[in-house]
């Protein structure tokens, strides 16, 4: 079998799996309602994240206070710091994490919607790398050995 049939039966066999245009609209719809429950879920959780940073900042610039004015002692001012220095960065991650799988999540789903979208056409228009990596994509124990130039 030539390269140019091989690509083209395969091109022809990415096509009958190629999801139908209306259910990719249908999909990116459903995905945008998810996508705005999520969002907003995550929003809360942002916000009390937030929230709770300011009232540890609250709480260190209160603690400074009593230290400065001599209520709290050097060693119990180290601890108490400590403390909610600790609760502090918990916090700063949590809020990193929730942002990063909010994005994570939305980028994954485009990814996957564009590339169902498309493949046959990419394929036909792409490079041996490229061809290989929607090949891996489709299946994850294809490999293709010098087939495709």
């Amino acid at each position: 079998m030539k390269e140019s049939e091989l690509v083209n039966e395969i091109a022809q066999q990415l096509l009958k799996v190629e999801p139908p245009i209306e259910f990719i609209k249908w999909a990116k719809k459903w995905v945008k309602f998810l996508h705005q429950n999520e969002s907003n879920f995550q929003e809360n959780i942002l916000d009390n994240s937030r929230k709770q940073l300011t009232n540890i900042d609250n709480r260190l610039n209160k603690l400074l206070d009593l230290y400065v004015d001599e209520n709290l002692d050097k060693k119990a001012y180290e601890a108490k710091k400590a403390l909610l220095e600790r609760e502090k960065i918990d916090l700063e991650h949590k809020v990193s994490d929730t942002d990063n799988a909010l994005t994570n999540w939305r980028t994954k789903i485009e990814d996957v919607l564009d590339f169902a979208e498309a493949v046959s056409t990419k394929f036909l228009s792409g490079g041996k790398e490229e061809k290989h990596q929607i090949l891996i994509k489709i299946s994850s124990n294809l490999k293709i050995f010098g087939c495709i130039r």
